[in-house]
């Protein structure tokens, strides 16, 4: 089989004024014509990073030094060092070779545009023409290929009135859009439950084999990487080893938790009622869409929670009212005994202080241009609380990170450490009830496993009530004392 990519002994170091590492060593491999090659390894092992010297997009750290070779074998011209390339030459390569999917739509895609119209500029980006294509068949026969039909209807809708699987769709499509040779998938079946991340695999399978292109598939999740892939290489700490072994710190690992005595309830909801408007033109006037019928749960104190059920059925907007972001429902929410509703305003910023909520999306939960030690001490601040920088020195050491880590930026950080940052952060004000949502769901299994050895020990420790937001029934089942179910409703 011959190489549509080699890359040889490639090497990525960055300096900064606080510290310096080396991201990557010797990174040698190679990825054939019509192949699917796997790259795995864990949270911050340099799988992105490698992503990242394919495209040749070190921008964002200006003080990066590149070595080695990334040789791409052009179909009609010469083979070209990305590495050494001009300006011109990486342009086309970029734009007339290679196809990226993202592992989070919320960074790539704008929420104030319609998809279809964001498709459409990524085909005029990549044609010859000056001008805007008003045709819109290209875009219809992308949507259609991903699977996004009908795909008139796809084109008029907007990010948020899609699930996270259409969102990877869209993210496929714009892959595609300038026919490329080579498709680079970071994560693509990030944050999704089990039956949709097959869906997006068989999808993938399907465009290899219909366009004949080379994909090179980045993930930490083996059993995926065993069906999607005809190989793979496994990178651990910015090196490419020859052999993977299974790691020690597996989820599937972690004892079960038993069910302790029933407790009083911190939080009951009592027959929720929640619907959200069609804002699309494609719907009609005042038409909605009904998200939970008749829901009721009740979350023990001191107890870990779980609320489990498919991508799309509800469970985020479960979290979101409980955490009192949401209030636009009906039927009735009682915190400590308490309807939420007959709050007064003083009452709600005391509530939304003792119940703290952790996103799925890590990255976007963070500022970009604030550093970790700006991030702690803004909410220091927006509390009026006394806690030193040896305080939260402390904080980051019960969710087993380094004080090395408190000059960094977010995207200096890999998914894991964001994580747990997060995690240290929202105990700053002591709450009485933490909200994860899907929080561990894009980590490899070490960190995975790592994180839920932590919510488990800061449940121990403080006696604190966690509810756990999750599609993994394994992960729930092995850490709550209790489950409760969202499904999703029919059309």
């Amino acid at each position: 089989m011959d190489a549509i990519l080699e890359v040889e002994n490639l090497n990525l170091s960055i300096g900064a004024p606080i510290y310096k590492s080396q991201i990557l060593s010797n990174v040698s491999f190679h990825i054939g014509e019509g192949e699917v090659l796997g790259l795995v390894g864990e949270s911050g092992s340099g799988k992105t990073m490698i992503l990242r010297c394919i495209l040749r997009l070190l921008e964002m750290y200006p003080s990066s030094k590149l070595s080695g070779k990334i040789v791409y074998h052009n179909a009609t011209s010469p083979k070209m060092d990305v590495v050494e390339a001009s300006g011109h030459d990486l342009n086309n390569y970029r734009r007339g070779q290679l196809g990226i999917v993202f592992q989070q739509s919320a960074q790539v895609l704008n929420p104030s545009v319609v998809i279809g119209d964001q498709i459409q500029e990524r085909v005029d980006l990549n044609s010859n023409s000056s001008k805007s294509s008003k045709d819109k068949s290209v875009v219809l026969n992308l949507l259609d290929e991903v699977r996004l039909s009908p795909a008139e209807e796809f084109y008029n809708r907007y990010p948020h009135e899609l699930s996270g699987g259409q969102l990877q769709r869209v993210l496929i499509a714009m892959a595609l859009s300038n026919n490329p040779r080579l498709l680079l998938a970071d994560e693509p079946t990030f944050n999704l439950d089990k039956s949709t991340e097959k869906e997006i695999v068989d999808l993938l399978l399907s465009i290899k084999k219909a366009r004949e292109i080379s994909i090179l598939f980045v993930s930490h999740d083996m059993s995926l990487v065993d069906l999607f892939c005809d190989r793979y290489i496994t990178i651990s700490d910015g090196t490419i080893i020859e052999n993977s072994t299974q790691s020690s710190g597996s989820a599937a690992d972690l004892p079960s938790m038993v069910t302790p005595v029933k407790r009083e309830p911190i939080v009951q909801l009592k027959n929720i009622n929640k619907a959200y408007k069609k804002s699309s033109a494609i719907w009609r006037k005042g038409e909605s869409q009904m998200v939970l019928r008749d829901y009721s749960l009740s979350l023990s104190k001191g107890l870990i929670t779980g609320l489990v059920g498919p991508s799309g059925c509800g469970k985020s907007t479960v979290a979101k009212i409980i955490a009192g972001i949401d209030y636009d429902y009906d039927g009735e929410y009682l915190l400590n005994g308490v309807n939420v509703k007959s709050y007064r305003k003083s009452d709600v910023n005391r509530m939304r202080q003792s119940i703290q909520i952790i996103f799925q999306d890590s990255f976007s939960a963070m500022p970009p241009h604030l550093t970790v030690i700006d991030l702690f001490n803004h909410v220091i601040s927006a509390h009026s609380l006394s806690l030193s920088r040896n305080d939260i020195i402390s904080l980051l050491k019960d969710v087993g990170l380094d004080e090395s880590l408190l000059e960094r930026l977010p995207y200096q950080l890999s998914g894991g450490q964001r994580q747990r940052l997060l995690i240290a952060k929202a105990l700053i004000v002591k709450p009485d009830l933490l909200i994860c949502d899907e929080i561990v769901s894009s980590l490899d299994e070490m960190n995975r496993a790592s994180v839920i050895d932590i919510l488990r020990q800061i449940n121990v420790d403080q006696e604190l009530t966690v509810l756990l937001v999750s599609h993994n029934e394994t992960v729930v089942d092995q850490l709550c004392h209790e489950v409760f179910h969202v499904n999703c409703l029919e059309s």
